[in-house]
């Protein structure tokens, strides 16, 4: 699964759609679906908007160092 996956499948089970995050993100229309690369300053606010890692939209894990410090 690639990051715009893992973002779309956190749009599909928030009931949000792509283009009202990029709204409430402040992103312009297509930033996000449309590049194949997305930019680190755009997944670090979807991560906090989601509540999610950046580790876990990156690559689907979650970051076990970090896992453990607030563990």
């Amino acid at each position: 699964m690639t990051p715009l996956e893992r973002i779309r499948l956190l749009c599909k089970k928030s009931g949000i759609s792509m283009t009202a995050l990029e709204e409430k993100l402040e992103f312009s229309n297509g930033s996000i679906s449309k590049p194949k690369d997305i930019p680190s300053s755009r997944i670090i606010k979807i991560a906090e908007y989601f509540g999610v890692s950046t580790d876990w939209i990156l690559t689907g894990e979650e970051d076990r160092k970090s896992t453990r410090l607030n563990s």
